[in-house]
């Protein structure tokens, strides 16, 4: 066997070891691994690309995005170091030059699906949605099957307004990520665009987020209105709240096989024929059980009396792939909280011991601790004056219920909040303060600032930010 045979044989070793750390979690290990190697003198392409690999997953992204420029020097012809070093910089919010590495790529390999879905991704992220929409089309003409794509592509499509088409193709969800969004199998039949359901048991289901499910159970009570009976399955912290629909509300997991026809909730988009002027826009379509309203409005009026009463809610998720793009520190609130005569309430869950006591520090109420459900978060939003929040499960839940919602945009925002608009056609009562430029947060939290100031002085100016 030649040494470069065996050279591949112990590579081909390492990158199985390596993707088995790396699947189980364990980074950390993996990177141990490739570093004793490199520390034993085989410090080659292929395991610098592992290294940045490891590095990634770790979340340490300045030093992959070195080490995939270290790999480039060691082959510049290679269209997976560009890509790889591509991905470093997505993450480090350095798109321009994540699209100019993901260009050469495509130079190198003109039919390489990688290369062109990659470059789609990027320029979606600069909001250029027919230039991204090419580049997926690029991409499906060598993957005809990808869900990445065909995805992203309708995501595209819907920012631009384009639901028919972009719902329709948003069904691919379901050939990727199949431990988040998974279509499930029953012997009853799915309900699909075209099919009555006049005298059917119908089954909806969560497959996605609690924002997501927020946005869509709106549509409960038009497939109530012509089936026999209908049955939403949510997670159980929506359960409480959603039990004011006109359906059967149960928990995720809850075995039942009484129903005709299933549907996951999202598809209702396409299923629904839903356009940008069928969207039912009547609110509140949520309301809190009087309980919790009774409850949290004589809580803030002992607090704080007759003061403007603003919620913030400031991070998403964690673990959302999108959750670096969308969520804020909560440092970069500060100015808001420099505006006089407000009463800060904070809707944020989970927080870190040094992050709970940074928001106690500025006098923000924290009552994380009695928020059990979202019918709790509802109840205490119902009692405020205005919610200013990230994209997040607090923005869709304060939108539903008609909440004054001021929600804090990136650059390349989700779908849902289109393009460069200032309103929702999904929440009349929300205002979108958006950033300008990539990353930097300062001019959309300036802008409610602003307004913000104009509320706590009595007046109220127009909606646009």
């Amino acid at each position: 066997m030649s040494r470069r045979s065996d050279d591949a044989i112990k590579v081909a070793k390492l990158e199985r070891q390596v993707h088995y750390l790396m699947h189980q979690n364990q980074a950390d290990e993996a990177l141990s691994l490739v570093d004793k190697v490199i520390s034993e003198g085989d410090g080659g392409m292929d395991v610098q690309l592992l290294r940045g690999e490891a590095l990634m997953q770790l979340h340490r992204f300045e030093d992959a995005l070195k080490t995939f420029e270290q790999s480039h020097h060691l082959d510049p012809t290679d269209a997976r170091i560009l890509a790889h070093k591509g991905a470093a910089l997505m993450r480090l919010q350095r798109v321009e030059e994540a699209l100019a590495a993901f260009d050469k790529g495509t130079k190198l390999a003109p039919e390489a699906y990688a290369g062109w879905y990659n470059r789609g991704f990027a320029h979606a992220h600069l909001n250029r949605l027919d230039d991204a929409i090419a580049d997926f089309d690029k991409a499906l003409e060598f993957a005809p099957d990808s869900g990445a794509a065909l995805v992203n592509r309708a995501m595209a499509l819907l920012r631009l307004g384009y639901y028919r088409e972009g719902f329709a193709q948003f069904e691919a969800r379901f050939m990727i990520e199949p431990g988040i969004r998974e279509l499930r199998t029953y012997r009853q039949q799915r309900w699909r665009k075209g099919n009555a359901i006049e005298g059917k048991r119908i089954l909806l289901y969560a497959e996605q987020g609690v924002g997501d499910v927020i946005q869509f159970v709106r549509f409960v009570p038009q497939v109530a209105a012509r089936a026999a009976h209908v049955t939403l399955e949510v997670q159980l912290s929506l359960v409480r709240l959603l039990k004011m629909l006109p359906c059967e509300v149960v928990a995720a997991g809850t075995q039942s096989t009484s129903f005709n026809l299933h549907c996951p909730l999202v598809s209702l988009g396409t299923v629904l024929d839903v356009q940008l002027d069928t969207i039912p826009t009547q609110v509140p379509y949520l309301k809190a059980p009087a309980e919790d309203s009774d409850r949290w409005r004589q809580k803030l009026a002992s607090a704080h009396g007759d003061k403007l009463k603003v919620g913030l809610a400031w991070a998403g998720n964690p673990q959302h792939m999108n959750d670096y793009n969308r969520s804020l520190n909560f440092e970069q609130l500060m100015p808001l909280l420099k505006v006089p005569g407000v009463a800060f309430v904070s809707l944020q869950k989970g927080l870190r011991d040094a992050e709970a006591a940074a928001v106690r520090s500025v006098g923000i109420l924290d009552q994380s601790s009695e928020l059990g459900d979202f019918a709790d978060t509802a109840g205490l939003i119902e009692s405020l004056d205005i919610v200013i929040s990230a994209d997040t499960a607090v923005a869709h839940l304060a939108g539903a219920l008609g909440k004054e919602t001021w929600i804090l945009v990136p650059f390349a925002s989700d779908w849902r909040w289109m393009l460069e608009r200032s309103d929702s056609p999904w929440y009349p009562s929300a205002h979108l303060f958006r950033q300008k430029t990539i990353g930097d947060w300062s001019m959309p939290i300036e802008a409610a600032r602003q307004k913000l100031s104009l509320f706590a002085a009595g007046q109220t100016p127009d909606r646009a930010p």
